[in-house]
């Protein structure tokens, strides 16, 4: 069963889910650029809450996937994006309205993270019914979509960046809830499922959702080393480099593994799962007694565990 039924709509899907995703990470990976801002903007004493949230939109997707499968299996791929990109789209721009912080904790937290729960995971469990474990590029088309976290992050961390300062932090909300609205339902208009699959086929992908569903968690222990670093004398832009530095390693090693996953790693994708865990788990064990710079920075470009990662 190397190839189930017609897989040519299949490569339409997977090309616009990486424009959706990536375009909705970049919000998500960016919050960091609104957190000076909102030390300003809000009298609130505790910074941390303002953490809380922006980890709160991520806790939601992994948490929750789960009752994106449920809904994905009983509505469909397409209409469970377009319920997503709805509550996203009105959780930022609410969020651009709000006067206190807990406000902002139930649209950008609550409802973004709902709305990107509900965006992110589907396109997964639409790709295994078109490209089945057995697929000579089932690795491709199963990691590629995870490069959407990583690219989101360099293509609009200094786009949001330039706009906070150009226009503002609610004027940006509204200008990405458009972006997000209008990307969103474009590609999920393409979602559609794959009718030429049989029952067996159907069952069988319960056991056969994709391995690389899980997003990096190394950002957040990297942004908590970001503010570290300056707490010890690292000016602010260089210590906020290293997003930059990881990011840009992230993306080197799920681009390889993607093109060349199927190639390589097919049949020993169990093992180097195992060791993704282990690397990844001593990686971020040592990240934390990272004091100097170069120290982060090799954090950062710890290639070989992101190349895994990207295979786990």
């Amino acid at each position: 069963m190397g190839c189930m039924g017609d897989t040519s709509w299949g490569w339409v899907i997977l090309v616009f889910a990486v424009a959706m995703r990536t375009t909705i990470h970049g919000m998500l990976t960016s919050y960091g650029e609104f957190l000076a801002t909102f030390s300003n903007v809000f009298q609130e004493p505790n910074m941390a809450f303002f953490g809380i949230i922006g980890s709160t939109a991520y806790g939601i997707i992994s948490i929750g996937t789960p009752i994106a499968l449920a809904l994905t299996r009983w509505i469909g791929a397409r209409r469970t994006v377009f319920i997503g990109v709805f509550l996203l789209s009105l959780g930022v721009a609410l969020s651009g309205v709000v006067d206190q912080p807990l406000e902002l904790f139930f649209t950008y937290g609550l409802l973004g993270g709902c709305g990107a729960l509900l965006t992110n995971n589907p396109p997964f469990f639409l790709l295994s019914q078109y490209f089945h474990r057995d697929h000579k590029y089932y690795i491709l088309t199963s990691s590629l979509p995870m490069i959407s976290f990583c690219l989101g992050s360099l293509i609009f961390n200094p786009i949001i960046q330039a706009m906070i300062t150009s226009i503002g932090w609610q004027c940006t909300f509204a200008v990405y809830a458009t972006l997000i609205f209008t990307v969103g339902c474009t590609a999920a208009a393409t979602f559609r499922e794959n009718e030429d699959q049989d029952e067996n086929d159907k069952t069988s992908l319960i056991k056969d959702e994709p391995d690389s569903m899980k997003p990096s968690k190394c950002l957040f222990v990297l942004s908590a080393s970001v503010k570290h670093l300056e707490t010890l004398g690292v000016a602010k832009m260089t210590a906020a480099a290293t997003v930059t530095i990881y990011s840009s390693a992230d993306l080197c090693g799920r681009l390889f593994t993607s093109f060349l996953g199927d190639r390589l790693f097919k049949k020993r994708v169990m093992y180097l799962n195992i060791a993704c865990c282990l690397l990844l788990g001593l990686e971020n064990f040592a990240a934390g007694f990272a004091t100097l710079y170069y120290q982060l920075v090799i954090f950062c470009v710890g290639i070989l565990a992101k190349v895994l990662l990207a295979v786990g």
